[in-house]
Formats: structure tokens, sequence, C-alpha cells
């Protein structure tokens, strides 16, 4: 490790843009993970989308908020995408609600 101005690595600029492809089902999983780390905050709900609102002007200050701040941007980065080449379809939101009535697959 006392040699490291001999060792290179690859790196991508800070202010280049990628263009990349993903799936919708790339998309569904960034989207269950940002709900899943947003519901850890679920009993502070009356602050949280003050705080969303507040991560949209200023820099995360610790991991959660990094967290939330990268999967947001990814998320919107997709929809964008995928409004521009016309792939978003409309479904009713009942679909991606589960019904606690039905019985959970392990039971």
């Amino acid at each position: 490790m006392d040699n490291l101005e001999n060792i290179k690595v690859d790196t991508i600029p800070l202010n280049a843009l990628m263009n990349i492809q993903v799936s919708g089902a790339f998309y569904n999983t960034i989207q269950q993970l940002l709900v899943a780390l947003l519901s850890e905050k679920q009993d502070q709900m009356e602050e949280l989308v003050p705080l969303l609102k507040e991560l949209e002007t200023r820099a995360p200050k610790n991991l959660w908020e990094n967290q939330v701040v990268i999967f947001t941007a990814l998320m919107t980065a997709i929809e964008d995408a995928a409004k521009e080449q016309k792939l978003i379809v409309r479904e009713d939101a009942s679909k991606f609600v589960s019904n606690s009535s039905e019985a959970s697959p392990e039971s």
C-alpha cells in the first residue's frame, strides 16, 4: 500500500453522464428498496415528508439520507427515460397493495 502512485484504477468523472438500459424488474426492485428504506421511519411519518422536501435542496447528513437520495434520483432517471420512450403503463394502484386478508404464501 505504500506504493499507490504506481497503481492505476478505472474511475468515472463526476460530471460524466452515462446511457444505460435497465428493465422494469430492476426499477421495481429499486422501488421496493426505497419503500423499505422509508418504512424504517414509519413512526416518524409526519417528519418524513418535510425531510424528503428538504433533501431536494441540501446534501444528505447520514447514510440513510444518502440512500434515500440515491434511490430517488435513480428512480426519477428511470421514470424520465421510460416516459421519453413511451414505456409508462397506467395500472390500478390496488395491484401494488397487498391484501392483508389473503393468506401469505408461507402459511
